[in-house]
This record gives structure tokens, sequence and C-alpha cells, in this order.
């Protein structure tokens, strides 16, 4: 017999509790939270209670698929997505499917497997697909529909969500409960559940409570699921007493950290006011959201809290390091796994770290590991990722791959509960590695481990739906937003069909403009409390802008906000910061050097070692004397990384070795030639390790570049002599203030190498080769972007001139575009060999470079004197042009970079 309870209202858990009796009925609902309240309730009335006494309609559904269908395997959604890859892997040339198309069908059996499930709705459907061959989704819901069956009929597999629609379609006459079935849902009954009830009802005695609310034409489809079936049994109406719902107020907070903010603050006066940790809940949508910062906040205000505190299986440092070994078995293998792997747990690594980032930061393919022998062996373990694996095969390889972890971290019970969680949730069958593998992932995900046990005295934290029997007098609802209380609208099938097909057939779409969990926010509202506060924040913890969900905006009339409130956490922060400002006793070595930062005070170090500097160690520390620091001082440098394409600092030396060989002969100059100097060079410089079809393309582009800069060389005025890669060491002494080629005690050494020398007559031209001339400056800016370079070559070269030579001239040379008209030229020599106008910037004339000399030499004084001193301030000579692009600006801390 079929008979329905009309409910206008929600009622108190005792209300509810007193119409019960376990020994004749059975109570189904729709959550854990609440089942455990009234067993708990049940005990203290009647002194026991039995499993079959209070269910949960999941659990109900679960027992009668197990026996009426025990060759069916019940798994989460993770496992239903691996089963769907392996569809498209095996279906993908006959129905002729992408690889990434899997998420797509994945999506669609979420959304509509009741209805495939269901003959009566396939029917339907088929007809409608018919009518509506312009829809273009109904051919990936046809192909999700073969997926499903699939899934369900091959690989006897079923989710825990499909159950109503299966056991529809069996033999529904051998469900027969010994009780009377008392059902509670709220709004979460499906149109399928109520058939599968409906058809029970013949053999059962099944009472079914229909919300009525007043304002249930909000929620037009979630209700048609009960009044389409009102027909069909016996109404009666509950009379529920008048309940003082006490005081209500709706705020709006700025941000959801406001809002937690303001939880704390406001339970602590509830509590200084006398009331029990008990006596209060705090409830959400999404709790989980909210709870790490709650619980950080009310720790230091010394709240207890009635739920436990957990960590997901995957952030312990053990179970992180078994998925990085595992990684390097599939072809995700990345960088990071393989650090994790190679570097954890022991201090005898085959290579050092740099070496090693330089290899493997940059990975595409697990053949990529060839780069270096050593790490070959150890991770490639030569696997075939292209051949399926069984369940027993993986869980072997975990097995082997745990038991090479570190000893001392060995926790049989850990790796019990992973094991057998794996073995619950999946079936006896073959899948690829990474399929395997991506799913053991997402379950140690998952799956929680319990850290800290809950205080049965605290204060209540519940998500939303499990709020329905919690009879606390004080409450807190947050996150009263959309975009938590609603699900998002799926893509995959427009909002207007779904609207269509559940007005014509009443087919069992989730229609995502209705929120069940709002409903439950309405209707949970009416239950009797004497404090109630509703808070909905504009931001989200990450600054995206909310949406107040409808049920808030109706009521919030008085526009109130969250008055700004002081944690203890805020206070003692503002005490540190004060103490910090004030020069408090400093009680730790990082107190001082915080104190440092704030105040940014200069970093000097004392140096004791030799003046010895190149060009650009020069330059670097004229323009910020912390890169010189991190790259000298602390030999921070970085070897390149291996890529696809070179680093810049590979290319550039490739490119003058290329350019230098053509510059000895360029009539000898052939691919013949080149080609087998290009592949010396590879090995000598070890570019592209074990990786022969990068260099191959970077390889031709290098022969192509060598041809095209011939070509333009032979085009030009040819100079009388020409040499390459000229090193050079001069002295700066800073007593004299003078350049010398003779070392002096009291100066500085620098050295170099000059990429070419061209002479016309007894004139000579300096080239400094760049990929590119843009950001170098003519010989007038050159000492006030410390760009010292070419100054400092020309004197350099003229140290080793016989009288009535002269350098004429220093300039970048761009190998890409064969550009020469940055730097400095003389006049007559600009003209007559390189085809320089006068109104060009790098034509000077000779008296002009004296006065540059000499603001060098001040320069240079200067420098010196703060290095000796240990001057290595954070202190850039340029905030805009240094800071920004500079590869030490995440380490040097500087206040501007705030």
């Amino acid at each position: 017999m079929l008979s329905f309870v009309l409910i206008s209202m929600a009622r108190p858990a005792a209300e509810s509790f007193q119409e019960f009796n376990p020994q004749t009925e059975t109570w189904v609902l729709s959550d854990l939270k609440s089942k455990q309240e009234i067993q708990i309730d049940c005990y203290k009335k009647y002194g026991f209670y039995t499993d079959d006494s209070i269910l949960r309609m999941s659990d109900f559904w679960k027992l009668w698929t197990r026996r009426l269908f025990p060759h069916l395997s019940l798994v989460n959604d993770d496992f239903i997505e691996s089963l769907v890859r392996s569809y498209v892997d095996l279906y993908k040339e006959k129905l002729n499917l992408e690889d990434n198309v899997a998420q797509t069908l994945t999506g669609l059996i979420r959304l509509a497997a009741p209805i495939m499930l269901n003959e009566g709705s396939r029917a339907f459907m088929h007809e409608w697909s018919q009518q509506n061959p312009d829809k273009r989704w109904i051919y990936w819901y046809k192909i999700a529909q073969s997926c499903l069956r699939y899934i369900v009929e091959e690989k006897k597999v079923a989710s825990a969500k499909w159950l109503p629609s299966l056991l529809l379609n069996a033999d529904i006459q051998k469900i027969i409960w010994p009780k009377k079935l008392k059902i509670e849902l709220g709004a979460q009954v499906s149109a399928v559940e109520m058939s599968l009830l409906k058809e029970m009802a013949k053999l059962n005695d099944i009472e079914i409570h229909v919300p009525q609310p007043k304002w249930k034409n909000h929620y037009f489809y979630l209700l048609k699921n009960y009044d389409t079936f009102l027909n069909f049994g016996p109404q009666r109406k509950i009379q529920s007493k008048p309940q003082d719902q006490g005081k209500k107020i709706f705020l709006k907070a700025t941000t959801q950290l406001a809002e937690v903010k303001f939880v704390i603050s406001q339970v602590r006066n509830w509590i200084e006011a006398g009331h029990q940790p008990h006596e209060i809940a705090i409830i959400s949508p999404n709790i989980e959201e909210y709870w790490p910062l709650i619980e950080d906040y009310g720790r230091i205000e010394g709240l207890p809290f009635n739920k436990d505190r957990v960590a997901p299986l995957g952030s312990l440092s053990l179970i992180q390091s078994l998925l990085s070994h595992m990684q390097s078995l599939t072809a995700d293998v990345s960088f990071e796994s393989l650090q994790q792997r190679l570097f954890q747990g022991t201090q005898q690594w085959p290579l050092k770290f740099e070496k090693f980032k330089s290899l493997f930061a940059q990975l595409y393919d697990v053949d990529d590991l060839k780069r270096d022998s050593t790490i070959e062996n150890l991770f490639y373990r030569k696997l075939d990722l292209s051949q399926n694996l069984s369940r027993v095969e993986f869980i072997s390889l975990v097995t082997k791959i745990w038991l090479e972890l570190p000893q001392e971290n060995h926790q049989s019970l850990l790796f019990e509960t992973i094991v057998k969680d794996f073995l619950s949730q999946s079936i006896e069958t073959h899948l690829k590695m990474n399929e395997w593998h991506s799913f053991f992932k997402q379950r140690l995900s998952s799956k929680e481990t319990k850290i800290a046990e809950a205080d049965a005295n605290g204060i209540h934290l519940v998500s939303l739906p499990s709020a329905q029997l919690l009879e606390t007098p004080f409450k807190i609802y947050i996150g009263l937003v959309d975009e938590l209380l609603k699900s998002k609208s799926s893509p995959l099938i427009p909002l207007q069909d779904i609207e269509e097909l559940k007005k014509s057939a009443d087919l069992d779409f989730v229609y995502p403009e209705e929120s069940q969990l709002e409903f439950d926010l309405r209707w949970f509202s009416e239950l009797p409390a004497k404090e109630t506060y509703f808070c909905a924040a504009e931001f989200s913890f990450q600054s995206d802008p909310l949406n107040a969900c409808l049920f808030f905006l109706e009521n919030h009339k008085d526009h109130l906000f969250v008055e700004e409130t002081t944690t203890r956490l805020d206070q003692l922060q503002v005490k540190a910061r004060m103490d910090l400002i004030d020069g408090a006793p400093e009680a730790t070595y990082s107190t001082k050097r915080l104190q440092m930062d704030y105040q940014q005070a200069p970093i000097t170090v004392a140096t004791g070692r030799q003046l010895e500097f190149s060009v650009s160690d020069l330059e670097n520390y004229a323009k910020c004397p912390f890169i010189w620091l991190a790259q000298k001082g602390f030999s921070l440098r970085e070897d390149p990384e291996l890529a696809i394409d070179l680093h810049p600092m590979q290319k550039g030396t490739i490119v003058h070795a290329v350019l230098e060989h053509v510059m000895k002969d360029l009539n000898a100059v052939s691919e013949q030639s080149l080609e087998p100097f290009l592949d010396a060079k590879r090995k000598e410089l070890d570019l592209y390790r074990n990786s022969d079809i990068y260099w191959s393309v970077q390889k031709k582009k290098l022969i192509e570049l060598a041809f095209r800069f011939k070509k333009f060389e032979q085009s030009i005025q040819r100079p009388t002599a020409s040499r390459s890669e000229v090193p050079f060491e001069i002295y700066f002494d800073t007593e004299l203030k003078e350049f010398t080629v003779s070392p002096s005690t009291n100066g500085l050494k620098i050295k170099g190498r000059i990429d070419r020398i061209d002479q016309y007559g007894e004139q000579f031209i300096i080239y400094d080769y760049k990929g590119s001339t843009d950001g170098r400056s003519n010989f007038g800016d050159w000492v006030d972007e410390s760009e010292f370079q070419l100054l400092l070559y020309m004197i350099a070269l003229r140290f080793s001139l016989k009288p009535g030579q002269s350098v004429a001239g220093a300039l970048y040379y761009s190998y890409k575009t064969f550009q020469r008209d940055k730097g400095y030229v003389v006049s007559d020599l600009g003209q007559t060999v390189l085809n320089l106008s006068n109104k060009k910037g790098c034509v000077a004339k000779d008296d002009e470079l004296i006065s540059i000399e000499q603001s060098m030499t001040e320069l240079l004084n200067d420098l010196i004197s703060h290095f000796k001193f240990g001057n290595f301030s954070t202190t850039p000579k340029d905030e805009n042009k240094n800071c920004k692009a500079c590869d030490w600006n995440t380490l040097c801390r500087a206040q501007h970079l705030n």
C-alpha cells in the first residue's frame, strides 16, 4: 500500500521521532548524519536499534541490487571514468573517436544514466531524437548509451546512482520488506525512485513524507517528482505545532574570509554569554571549504569542534613517494616525480641536483629518460605501456614499489587501507598502466585518514543536507551563494532541451535552475531556534565575485553587512608586527632576518678576495650589487635546461662557434664541412643528449644561418685582416685612476674575449655578435646604462696596437638581421665601410670618446670602493628596467618588489 504524508514545514527531530517505532517501521532518510542522530535517539528511548530500523535510501537500493543482481559490482565514479576511457580505446577506430572524447562521454553518462537504463525513457528518447535530428548532442548521447551498455552488460559494473533505474527493470515482486517503510527524503527524490516505490507498494507498506511548503512554486521540477504520484495513494496532512524560529539575521560579508572571522566572533560571543559549544551549529553547502580556516582561527580562540580533522591519503609524504615512483613508470613521467623518486630518502645521489635539473626539467616523452644512463636504469623499467595490465598485476607492481620505499617509513596498516579501498572500488579487468595509475591516484586523493578525533561536546560543523535533524538553538549558515548551492549547468545538453524533456515526459534529468541545496536551506530555516544567522559573501577566498542565492536576496531587506571583527589571531598578528617595528628583543635568527628585510637593511659581506671581474660581472654589479652576490658570491648559477629549443646561453655559444668557423674561410664553407663540425660541437657542449630528432632540427637552422651569414659577408667590403675570439686582460689602478696592462695591488683585473676584430688599413673595428641589437645602446649612453662591454673592448685593444693604429669602432653585430649600426664608429670609417649616415647615433667624432672614458673611470672608482666595503644591497640602479626581468627578483626580497 502506498500512502502520503503532506508536511507543510520542516519538523524538529523530537517531533518526528515520537511517531517512529523501530520494531515495526524502517525509517529511510537521505543522508548519513541524520541516520546516526536517529540511531542515538532510538538507543536512548528503546535501549537498542536494529540495522534495518534506520537506513539511507542509497543503502536500501544497494541491499536489493546485491540480492537481485549478484553478478553486478558497485564502484565509484572514478572507476567508471576509467572504463569509459577503456571503451574509447577499444572502439575509437570503429566509431572514429578521438582520445579526448572520454570526458564528454563520462559527463553524459553521469547526467543521463538513469534515462539510458530505463526502458520507457530509452524508447521516448529514441522517438524524440528522430523528431529532432538537428540536435548535435544526440550523436554523443547515443555513443554514451552504447558505452553505458558496455560498462553494465560487458563489465558488469554500476554506479550507486544508477541503481533505482536498474531495479525498475528487475522483478520488483521479489522486493518484499518485513516492516513498514517510512520514506523521508525532502527534495532529494528522483522520478525513477518514485516510480520504483510505487511498484514496490503493491506488496509493501510504504509511507512517503512529501514536503508541501507555502513556497513550493519556487521548486516546480523538484517537487513534481512527488506531485505526479500523489493520486496513487491516500493522503494525510500533519498539522505541525507553531514553532518559535527566534531571531533571524541576514548579513552580507565582503569576502569568505570575513565570513569566517564573523563566525568565530559570534561563536565566541555566544560562549561568553554562557551557552555551551554543543548548542551551536555552523552549516554550509560546502563546509569543507571553510573548515581549514575555521579550525585555524578557532584553535587560537580555544574553541572545541565536533568534527574530525582529516587529511587526504594523497597528502601524506609516504603516499606521495609511492605515487612519484609509480608515475616514473607511466607515460606521464614528469620532472617532479623523478625529482621526488631520486632525492627522497637517501643521501647517495647518482648525480648532482643542478645537473639532474638541466637534463630533465623539460620532459616530453618517456624516451627522454635516456639522456642519462643512471636515470634510465633507475626509472625506465621498459614496461610496455601499450599493453593492458590486470588488477592483480597492477597491485603486484604497487606492492613491489612500496617495498622499495625507505624501510623506516613502512606502515603496513596504511598500505592495507589503500589496497582494500582500491579493491573495493574496482573490478578485476584489464586496463592500461596509465588508467590504473590515474584511478589509483584519484582514490588516494578521495580517501581520507583521521588526524584528530572530534570533540563530542564541541561546536557542530555540518554540510547543509546533514542539518535536517540537528537540534541546536544557535545556528550560523554561511556560503549562501549560487556558486555553492547550485550544481554547475552542463553544457553537454542545452538547458532548453532539458526543460522540454522534463515537461513532455518527466525524464530524470537534473534541472540546474532548481537547487536541492537551496530547497534544504529554505526548509531547514523553518526549524525552531533562538538565534540564526544567514551569511553570503561578495568575493571568494580566491577573490572571484560571488552571487548571493535567491533565498538570501529575498530576506536581506535591511542590507546589513558583517561588522569588522577582530579575532585572537588578528590580535596576535598585529602584536607581532608592532614588536618587529619597535625593535623588540630578537628571539630567533629568523626574527632578525625579517627585521632586516622589513627595514631594508643593507647587505654587507666581507669580500676578502682578489678583485677580478669579467665584463658582465662589472655590468651586473653596476646595475644591482645583489646580482653579483648571487652569481659569484653564492655561486647560484644554474646549468641550462635540456629542452626542444636551446637555452640562450647554449645558443650563443654554438652560434659564435659557427660564425667563427665561417669567418676562417668564407669560400670553403659547405654543408659537407658544416655537418661534422656541428656534430663535434654538439658532443663538446653536451647538447641534446640522446635527443637526435631535436638536434637535427636545430642543426638545420644553424646551417641555414651559416649560409646567410656567408652570403652577407661576401656582399660587403672585406677587411684587410680579421680575427675571432680574441682574449684580453687589463687592469684598473684606483690610485692612478687609469687602465694598465700590468697587475696592480690597488685595483682590479678585468678579463674577457672579443668576438671579432676587423682591420681596415691602420684602423680597427670591434664586433660583438648578438641575436638582436634591441635594447642595446649607442656610445653616448654606455655609462648611464651600465653597458661597459664595447668600451672596455676598445680600451683593451688599444693597449695591444702599434703606434699609428687606432680603434675606429666598436659595434654590435646582429647575426639575425645583419645590422651593424649600434655602438661607436668614427665618421669616415662609418661612411666608407659601413655606409652609415652621420645622423646615426653610433657615428661620432674622435674626441667624444674621451669624456666617456673619463666617466667610466670615475664610475669604476666608485664601484670598486663599494665592492671593497662589501656592499651588496638589493638597491638596483633602475627598478623599472632591472627588476621585472631579473632572474633573481624572487630571491632578493627587496622591499620595492613587494
